[in-house]
């Protein structure tokens, strides 16, 4: 699975991201195709997944002068993408965004107030709680009096490969 994240920005003067990272994943799995898809008949593959390990991995980016967050997921600079195993979320599995917003009171005022805010969210609270293969999970963290954080499933329509792949029949 593709898991991307986006933090934009809503209705603020200014903000910037300090700290994003994704926390208690597994890492490692064996994989089995247990069932191949057939050429033209719609089926897939389907994929016996067995984590390994403790799932504990942590991604991470972070910038002591902060990134700037900009309004769209197209233009924003903060955010991070991440292949995944194929998975089910925990109550571990969390998402922290650590932010800073310019809290002046208008933007004429000469003296910015930048304010340090974190958010956490426990993944398996929100749309999908699982990650699956050929899938692209996509995160958008809106900040604005607080963060907002939605989770959709989106095709990936701009890759070459799709779960519908036919895989050679090794005997």
């Amino acid at each position: 699975a593709l898991v991307e994240i986006y933090v934009v920005r809503g209705n603020l003067f200014e903000a910037r991201l300090k700290k994003l990272s994704l926390e208690n994943l597994f890492s490692s799995a064996s994989l089995k195709c247990t069932t191949h898809a057939v050429i033209n008949d719609g089926t897939t593959n389907v994929w016996e997944v067995n984590p390994s390990g403790n799932g504990t991995t942590k991604y991470t980016i972070q910038q002591d002068s902060g990134i700037d967050i900009a309004d769209t997921r197209e233009s924003t600079a903060a955010k991070m993408k991440i292949m995944c195993i194929p998975q089910q979320l925990t109550a571990n599995t969390t998402l922290t965004v650590v932010y800073e917003v310019n809290e002046k009171v208008t933007s004429d005022d000469d003296a910015d107030n930048w304010v340090e805010h974190t958010e956490s969210f426990q993944l398996f609270k929100y749309d999908p709680i699982a990650y699956q293969s050929g899938h692209r999970v996509i995160y958008t963290a809106t900040i604005d009096s607080g963060v907002n954080l939605q989770g959709v499933i989106a095709e990936w329509k701009d890759v070459d490969y799709i779960e519908g792949t036919i895989l050679p029949d090794i005997q």
